[in-house]
């Protein structure tokens, strides 16, 4: 777990390290105001949840506000991961499904044609048979302008503050934001 938070800590840094004297006006940023957008991808539970829980999938709504010309922004978003039980799982142990309310900060790099990023946040997470609980999450990811919309692809690792053990999830989301 604490290489995991390295490596990403290491990215992060490289990611958001300016890449020269310039300040540009990331291309994949909103102008100004909210867009929205959704995504949808594979989901791998790990931790104590790997063990009677499948990889899934995830699917998600997002409202990213902006000011102009910054390279920083808010996300709220509503995420919903499932999870189905192991075969080898204990009898009793449901599948699991996660739907989570937050808002992430962004950081997005400078660059002519893509915009790497950076975002955290925090989140209430409603579990299958475990109650709402509080969680934070943190990863990175790539925009790209395209015609009509922004494609957009992250990694995060979501750490729900469960009772014991947390659960620890890592969905892997490619969407689009209008």
């Amino acid at each position: 777990m604490q290489r995991l938070v390295y490596a990403i800590s290491i990215a992060a840094l490289v990611v958001s390290a300016p890449a020269g004297a310039q300040q540009a006006v990331p291309p994949a940023a909103p102008t100004i105001g909210a867009s929205g957008g959704v995504g949808g991808g594979i989901a791998i539970p790990i931790g104590s949840l790997s063990n009677t829980q499948t990889a899934g999938y995830t699917l998600s709504g997002l409202v990213d506000f902006s000011a102009a010309e910054q390279p920083y922004s808010f996300r709220a978003e509503l995420i919903y991961q499932r999870y189905d039980r192991k075969a080898s799982a204990p009898a009793g142990v449901p599948n699991m499904n996660i739907l989570s309310l937050g808002g992430s900060l962004l950081a997005r790099s400078a660059s002519k044609s893509s915009s790497a990023f950076i975002l955290g946040g925090i989140a209430v997470y409603h579990l299958t048979n475990n109650g709402t609980k509080p969680g934070v999450n943190a990863g990175f990811g790539l925009e790209v302008p395209l015609t009509f919309f922004v494609g957009m692809v992250d990694v995060r690792l979501h750490y729900v503050l469960t009772e014991g053990k947390p659960t620890l999830t890592i969905p892997i989301t490619l969407g689009a934001r209008f």
